[in-house]
C-alpha cells in the first residue's frame, strides 16, 4: 500500500502535524501528542520540529468532510502499544547514556527500558 504522510485537516489543534503522524502510522493521536509534548522539554527540539513538519508537511489534498467519523482508519491498539514501548526504550537508553558519563543514577533509564521492553512484549503477544 503506497502510504502518504499529511497534515490532519480533522484531528488538528494547531497545524495537524500529531494528526497526521498518528494516521500515517495508524496509532492513537494522544500518544503522539504527549511525545511531542514532552520533546518539547528536549531543549526545544519538539518546537523546532514541529515547525518544521508543519512547513514541510502538505495538508490532505482531497479532504471532503462528508463520511462519518467510523470510516476513517482504525487505530491498530497493538501497533500503539509497540510504538509506545519501543519510544520508552529509545528514551531510556538516551537517559541512561547521558547519565553514563555524569553520575552512576541508573535507576530511571533503566526502569523505562524495562517498561518499554515489557509493553513491546505484551504487544507481540496480544495481550495489549
Amino acid at each position: 500500500m503506497n502510504r502518504k504522510l499529511y497534515r490532519s485537516p480533522t484531528e488538528k489543534i494547531l497545524g495537524g502535524v500529531c494528526g497526521g503522524v498518528a494516521e500515517y502510522f495508524a496509532i492513537d493521536v494522544t500518544i503522539v501528542r504527549v511525545i511531542w509534548a514532552l520533546s518539547f522539554f528536549l531543549h526545544g527540539v519538539g518546537f523546532l520540529a514541529y515547525i518544521i513538519c508543519w512547513i514541510v508537511i502538505p495538508v490532505k489534498p482531497d479532504y471532503i468532510d462528508l463520511e462519518p467519523a467510523p470510516d476513517r482508519l482504525p487505530v491498530d491498539r497493538t501497533k500503539t502499544m509497540q510504538f509506545l514501548g519501543i519510544l520508552l526504550v529509545v528514551f531510556g537508553a538516551l537517559l541512561l547514556l547521558g547519565q553514563y558519563y555524569r553520575t552512576a543514577v541508573f535507576l530511571w533509564p533503566t526502569l523505562l527500558i524495562l517498561a518499554g521492553a515489557f509493553i513491546i512484549y505484551k504487544a507481540q503477544k496480544g495481550e495489549a
